[in-house]
């Protein structure tokens, strides 16, 4: 075939139309593919991002186990203290009342009432926080008796999340819901533990779980700053 000298023959201009189709086709499918994929990795940041925002909403709330406060200003020599939350506190335990550095051990409990085998020695204004020492809990051998069991307890809800479920057998608690992410549902669990072996140690697994059946988890454990004070830890 003889090319004529004033341009391209019909032949070969619809050649290159051809390529050029099949090229930009590729190409088109390259970046709907590279979208995809970075919509997909912006929801699992997003799912990330959730699990450690929760995660730190435990954290907060573990400077409230086994710590309370007055409810009524006490007298010197009183016996009887009431406090906001009994939930932890045990008969023989032991408490920490304001800034005294004695302990005042526990001979009974009635509703929010601790009465104490001996008077405290100054008095205490309302709001003033208790905290437990208790050496039966900082010693805890059992998955049930430890701070992990109070923090367990007192577990935040899941934010951010739609159609929570609970579930409670033994010391695991299992949670589920709905994460909505970047306009798409992705159903969210969170397993928390207390293992014997660590019973002052609350364990956290996030598993979100996207359409195409890939996971992605995180992992997190809190000890609770209470723990610092006991006389004998076994986290």
């Amino acid at each position: 075939m003889k090319r004529s000298k004033k341009g391209f023959t019909l032949a070969e201009v619809l050649v290159s139309l051809g390529v050029g189709s099949i090229m930009t086709a590729g190409t088109l499918q390259m970046v709907v593919y590279g979208v995809v994929l970075k919509n997909q990795g912006d929801r699992v940041s997003s799912g990330s991002l959730l699990a450690q925002t929760n995660v730190e909403s435990v954290r907060a709330g573990t400077s409230k186990v086994g710590k309370t406060a007055l409810t009524a200003a006490t007298q010197a020599n009183a016996t009887a203290l009431t406090i906001a939350s009994t939930t932890g506190f045990g008969v023989n335990d032991s408490v920490l009342i304001g800034t005294e550095s004695t302990l005042y051990g526990i001979q009974s409990i009635t509703g929010n009432t601790l009465t104490l085998y001996s008077g405290i020695q100054n008095s205490q204004a309302a709001a003033t926080p208790v905290m437990l020492v208790s050496r039966s809990i900082c010693t805890a051998s059992t998955a049930g008796s430890g701070f992990g069991a109070l923090m367990l307890n007192q577990l935040p809800a899941l934010n951010s999340y739609t159609s929570v479920t609970t579930a409670t057998s033994g010391q695991t608690r299992t949670d589920t819901g709905t994460a909505r992410l970047k306009g798409q549902s992705y159903p969210y669990t969170r397993v928390a533990t207390v293992k014997t072996a660590f019973p002052n140690v609350l364990q956290l697994d996030y598993t979100l779980t996207a359409p195409n059946g890939k996971t992605q988890r995180v992992h997190a454990e809190v000890l609770p700053d209470v723990v610092n004070d006991c006389p004998g830890i076994k986290s």
